[in-house]
Formats: C-alpha cells, sequence, structure tokens
C-alpha cells in the first residue's frame, strides 16, 4: 500500500486545527488553567507551522 503524502498532510493538518479548537475551549471554559493556554499555544504554532510550509 502507498501513502499519499498530500493526504497525509492534510490530516495531520486538520488534526491539529482539531486539537486547538478544543484546548481554545477548554482555556475558556477554565480560564485559571494556564497549562490550557499553553498547551493551546502549542497546537495553534503547530497549526501555522503546517500551513506556512507547502507539501511537497
Amino acid at each position: 500500500m502507498k501513502l499519499d503524502f498530500l493526504t497525509l498532510y492534510i490530516v495531520i493538518l486538520l488534526n491539529s486545527m482539531t486539537v486547538a479548537i478544543i484546548w481554545a475551549a477548554i482555556a475558556y471554559r477554565y480560564r485559571t488553567f494556564t497549562t490550557a493556554r499553553i498547551w493551546l499555544l502549542g497546537c495553534v504554532l503547530t497549526t501555522i507551522g503546517g500551513g506556512v510550509v507547502p507539501p511537497l
């Protein structure tokens, strides 16, 4: 079985966006939970980094 790089790229990008949305909801709901903000920042940066780098 051969894996398509573009499909993997899109799936990973959508997955990091989804996790960022979940962490945003947690950070919004529990505003004193600073760890959620750190994880949210990490997921947002992963999504931005994946969006900036074009697929090969």
